[in-house]
């Protein structure tokens, strides 16, 4: 990553944890939700921080971090997996990790009753309202 406050760096790292967590919670990642991550967080996070302050991300560093949440989220509590999401984010950008984490829950095509119990549980861990999966 480059460019953008280290804040935004450490924002960009949270928000692929929060799209790992919800994205796993069906049993696996599908290669449609990791494409959809790369351009999802874009979006988002350029709406929310200005395209300007935006660290430059690319999609290795994307892949790269979302395999660091993957490991991370196998070695601790779900408590202390968004624990640490929650504590990266502040007000907007943790609304822009629920919309990240939903388009690429979306991505694949299906909504499973485990991703929705899974959505409750990161919007309860960041204070933002759940919104729907369908």
């Amino acid at each position: 990553m480059t460019g953008g406050p280290p804040q935004h760096e450490a924002a960009v790292r949270a928000i692929v944890r929060a799209a790992v967590f919800l994205a796993q919670t069906d049993g696996s990642i599908a290669e449609s939700e990791v494409e959809t991550l790369v351009d999802s967080l874009r979006k988002h996070l350029g709406a929310t921080v200005g395209p300007e302050d935006a660290p430059d991300v690319t999609v290795s560093t994307l892949i790269d971090e979302a395999r660091k949440a993957r490991r991370l989220r196998a070695t601790v509590t779900e408590a202390d997996y968004l624990s640490s999401v929650a504590k990266a984010l502040d007000g907007p950008l943790r609304s822009a990790a629920v919309a990240v984490a939903v388009d690429v829950a979306r991505a694949d095509g299906k909504s499973s009753a485990a991703e929705g119990q899974g959505l409750a549980r990161l919007c309860a861990a960041l204070g933002v309202d759940v919104p729907s999966l369908g």
